[in-house]
């Protein structure tokens, strides 16, 4: 598993769970993060999404999965949206292929809190993107909640084999 903000991830650095490694020294690491960082970045607009509520109510402002397919029917990509009053989350899981795929997380935090009086305006957005290329390797705490995120959901379980 290897973790990068996005300003490490456009500088090419890779953050490992407690080590910095040069775009050189990771070309020998085990988790090669370019195909999966190519599958992150690319859009989900032109795929078939199918929208899966929240089972387990996270924020008063609420939320849903996306689930999106390629063409020959295969999951693409899922997308976590939770609001809430001073922000919003959105989690991405992109799948390189079983064994290997990457969550990009995405946290927005609002210039004010919510009111349908104004505009909602994004102050911040802070992005952490975490590649997985073996079940078994060590995790931070940050990634692992993640991951269970995904894999332990009830409602998109068929969408994502229990790792």
């Amino acid at each position: 598993m290897v973790a990068m903000t996005n300003r490490q991830f456009m500088c090419g650095l890779l953050l490992g769970l407690a080590i910095v490694s040069s775009p050189a020294i990771a070309a020998e690491s085990p988790c090669q993060t370019s195909p999966l960082a190519q599958r992150l970045s690319e859009p989900l607009n032109s795929l078939r999404k199918l929208e899966v509520p929240i089972a387990t109510r996270q924020s008063t402002e609420g939320g849903f999965w996306e689930v999106y397919f390629r063409a020959n029917g295969d999951v693409h990509s899922i997308v976590r949206r939770v609001f809430g009053e001073t922000g919003q989350r959105e989690t991405r899981l992109t799948f390189l292929d079983r064994q290997r795929y990457a969550i990009d997380d995405v946290m927005m935090t609002y210039e004010e809190p919510l009111s349908p009086s104004r505009e909602t305006i994004i102050r911040d957005r802070v992005s952490t993107k975490y590649f997985f290329c073996d079940q078994n390797a060590a995790l931070s705490p940050e990634a692992q909640g993640l991951k269970s995120d995904f894999f332990e959901a009830d409602e998109i379980a068929r969408f994502v084999g229990r790792r």
